[in-house]
């Protein structure tokens, strides 16, 4: 209903997955094909780095922390108007080039419209993009507001530089980035209280912008491997990750706070969020090592997420050595399910590529 479908429609959602007709027979959603890296916007604000994919001067203003932080969401809307401006031209041309004339003929009221799904006939349109490294960028901003400007431990400079030599020169600011209390995941109020804050105003670094068909372009955290791969080439951030390291999962905290915290702590970090008025799905993926895990752990993380009102679990439960088995010896098990992003397929079907980054997801032990 956020998205503007009156609560008769609504009540048909199906939960799907990248680019499915949502609501079945009467809403076209686009989703799941741009994907903005916020810790690296967070990096280019402070080191003034890439400029050209901003379109205009980057905003990088460090007086305040309130400054700092105002810097990098101006800075993240400006990539995002970039990529806009990149799509609208193949927004306008899509009725020309991939007509959806049988869709059409079941999609409520392109008919009675005359016009195809791709051309306006749909009674719902919906474009989102998946934001990347929510739990990075959130660390990574407490982190400077706690250690650089409240508590003045570190100097934003020497934090900096320190970040470009991947933390390898300084131990003293690597154990006093480990040893934060001021952390998403952490109970503590003020990082609730941030995290609360920043998911509200990511909703709004869209407003105003639309496709070439003039759907507003929303905001969501729907996203399931880019926090591996985008890692992978993006230097060392604020919170103490090392260059190349994965990000924080979808919407939950970074592997290390829920490892430190506990299973139903994670998703009540991310009860925090959940405000927000996201119109599109946020994804809370955990991976843990069930082996170190007590039933009743489990049980009680269902319970919780029952209780905030979490819509969908997901529950993949794989051995890592069976995984490797059945990839290194086709066969070897032929009923291994995984969950690949929106469906799930047998493991030994997949391309090699899609089956290591699966294997990845996984901890290094367990």
């Amino acid at each position: 209903m956020k998205m503007g479908l009156t609560q008769q429609d609504a009540r048909l959602y199906i939960g799907g997955g990248c680019q499915e007709i949502i609501v079945p027979g009467m809403q076209v959603h686009s989703r799941a094909f741009a994907y903005p890296n916020m810790p690296a916007v967070l990096l280019d604000t402070l080191y003034g780095t890439r400029e050209e994919l901003y379109g205009k001067a980057l905003k990088r203003d460090f007086s305040s922390f309130e400054s700092l932080y105002h810097s990098f969401l101006e800075n993240l809307r400006a990539l995002i108007a970039q990529m806009v401006a990149v799509f609208t031209p193949y927004d306008q041309l899509q009725k020309q080039i991939n007509p959806e004339l049988l869709s059409s003929t079941l999609t409520k009221d392109c008919i009675e419209r005359g016009q195809d799904a791709t051309d306006d006939g749909a009674r719902y349109y919906h474009t989102t993009l998946s934001l990347v490294g929510f739990g990075t960028t959130c660390d990574s901003l407490l982190a400077i507001r706690q250690l650089v400007y409240e508590e003045q431990k570190i100097s934003l400079s020497a934090l900096c530089a320190s970040m470009k030599q991947n933390f390898a020169d300084n131990a003293q600011i690597t154990a006093i980035l480990q040893n934060r209390k001021e952390r998403y995941g952490n109970d503590t109020e003020t990082a609730k209280e941030f995290v609360d804050q920043l998911a509200k105003q990511l909703c709004t670094v869209t407003d105003g912008l639309k496709n070439g068909r003039g759907t507003p372009w929303t905001i969501s955290l729907f996203n399931y491997y880019n926090f591996q791969r985008q890692g992978q080439y993006t230097g060392a951030t604020p919170d103490g990750r090392k260059a190349g390291e994965p990000f924080s999962r979808g919407f939950g905290p970074s592997d290390q706070n829920v490892g430190e915290n506990g299973l139903t702590a994670a998703a009540l970090a991310a009860s925090a969020g959940c405000s927000a008025p996201f119109t599109d799905t946020a994804i809370l993926d955990l991976a843990l090592q069930m082996g170190n895990l007590p039933v009743d752990s489990l049980v009680s993380y269902i319970k919780a997420c029952m209780k905030l009102k979490i819509p969908s679990l997901q529950l993949n439960v794989v051995k890592k050595e069976q995984l490797l088995e059945e990839q290194a010896h086709p066969g070897t098990h032929p009923n291994l399910i995984v969950r690949i992003c929106g469906f799930s397929a047998r493991f030994g079907s997949l391309p090699k590529n899609v089956q290591d980054e699966v294997i990845s997801r996984l901890p290094k032990e367990g």
